[in-house]
């Protein structure tokens, strides 16, 4: 039986021999069940593609849902002398073979593969209208097709049908990802020294890549990387894979709620179930470093303890300064061997262990890899840096008078408006508001009045 899912692996196996009331047919399988295996695909939008393959391959008996559902969407690549690709559904695979031009599938998630077929439209120049214009439209010019519509001659047509073979030959292999597959159509063509239409392939794989797909192999369970991982270890001297890597950012307004984030990366893709929000507890004032300091040991206490996983690569979003502090706690703590790096925002310069600054190239896979996770824990520790800051500046004098709570509270807010509107009415006037007694009147009148007391802005 196979399966496409958003949910983890361990989940989607569980349900089979956890639940109960299963069909007839469900427990039939379940009984003759040997082993599991699993194969590891960098997106659904891969596992979609590949699942299809496999099930259109083996015809598996249990998958009966995909065989014969009415549902289920399926890829069609017309026969019109100028071909496109679309998602349809027919009530039967059999009363589509009928149909006009080639299909593919069925797909079991029609959310995914409305974004593959958004990746292959993005990737390949080819028609989206469904009746040729008498001229270009804005797909045209903004390179995404090449306008059959005005452009109707041998050379125009030769080039089209060449980028519908090369769909179909990557739809029909169901294998690899997209950006495999590009890969090895360029090889082919700078082997057969055609430089620029391996160009032009390259160019389609450079902008996959912006999209985060990336490569996968068929062996059992074994993700391939793309090369940025790779390259990251090579420039920093470390020879081992790095396969879970985390990343800490300090967020605070001069010293004022202060917070930190860790993200982490695992295989190159975010991994949310690993990622940390830290308060600072140990520092007051402006103290980055410090601060760096305390949740860099926070993580490290977790790792030792058995509630965090340890990263073979530990990275500061800072410069040299951050990545010292860093350093300190890591040599004294008990994981003495995980590398540490730090990301300079100016010329998003790198630097290693020895405080070295190392400029990968502005095409680096690895450079994207870094600056894509560096973004990502900015990204998180500004998220919680707000949300902290937001609790805060609601606070007003009133929270420091007994009685109210956050409806009175409300109450006096709408009908003054401010602390100074309210500073400025009787007690007899703050008394007609509903649920303001006139000693909690007089209360709030002698406690917003002290001299002592300084406004909050609400």
């Amino acid at each position: 039986k196979y399966c496409c899912t958003r949910l983890r692996i361990r989940s989607r196996v569980q349900q089979y021999f956890s639940q109960r009331g299963h069909t007839p047919k469900i427990e039939a399988m379940v009984r003759r069940i040997a082993a599991i295996d699993y194969i590891e695909t960098p997106s659904e939008a891969d596992a979609l593609i590949l699942e299809a393959s496999l099930i259109n391959q083996h015809l598996p008996k249990y998958n009966t849902r995909l065989r014969d559902d009415k549902s289920y969407p399926l890829l069609l690549l017309t026969n019109e002398p100028y071909a496109r690709l679309l998602i349809t559904r027919m009530h039967t695979a059999r009363a589509a073979k009928k149909a006009a031009g080639t299909f593919f599938g069925p797909y079991t998630d029609a959310a995914l593969l409305r974004e593959a077929v958004r990746i292959i439209h993005e990737s390949y120049p080819i028609r989206k209208c469904r009746v040729l214009p008498q001229r270009a439209c804005v797909y045209y010019y903004i390179k995404q097709c090449i306008a059959p519509c005005i452009h109707r001659d041998a050379a125009t047509k030769e080039q089209y049908d060449a980028l519908i073979g090369e769909i179909a030959s990557f739809l029909k292999s169901g294998k690899r990802s997209l950006i495999a597959f590009l890969t090895a159509r360029m090889k082919a063509e700078a082997a057969a020294l055609r430089f620029e239409q391996a160009a032009v392939i390259k160019k389609r794989i450079e902008a996959l890549e912006k999209l985060h797909k990336k490569r996968f192999s068929r062996q059992k369970g074994v993700s391939v990387f793309g090369t940025a991982t790779k390259e990251l270890a090579h420039a920093l001297g470390i020879r081992k894979r790095l396969y879970r890597i985390v990343c800490f950012d300090v967020s605070n307004l001069m010293g004022k709620w202060a917070v930190a984030s860790k993200v982490s990366f695992y295989k190159e893709l975010p991994d949310k179930n690993d990622y940390r929000r830290y308060k600072i507890r140990t520092v007051s004032g402006i103290d980055d470093y410090r601060m760096m300091q305390e949740v860099v040991t926070r993580m490290l206490d977790d790792v030792c303890n058995g509630t965090d996983t340890k990263p073979d690569l530990i990275m500061i979003d800072g410069g040299k300064g951050h990545l010292r502090a860093a350093q300190d706690v890591i040599r004294q703590g008990k994981c003495p061997n995980i590398p540490a790096i730090a990301l300079a925002k100016r010329f998003e310069m790198l630097f290693n262990e020895n405080i070295e600054p190392l400029i990968l190239p502005a095409e680096s896979p690895a450079l994207y890899l870094v600056k894509k996770i560096r973004d990502e824990a900015h990204r998180f520790a500004i998220e919680y840096h707000r949300k902290i800051r937001g609790k805060e500046i609601k606070k007003s004098l009133l929270d420091t008078v007994p009685g109210i709570g956050e409806r009175k509270k409300a109450l006096l807010l709408k009908r003054f408006g401010s602390i100074s509107g309210l500073r400025a009415a009787s007690a007899e006037t703050i008394a007609e508001v509903p649920s303001i007694s006139p000693s909690l009147a007089r209360e709030i009148k002698r406690h917003i009045s002290s001299d002592t007391v300084k406004e909050k802005r609400v």
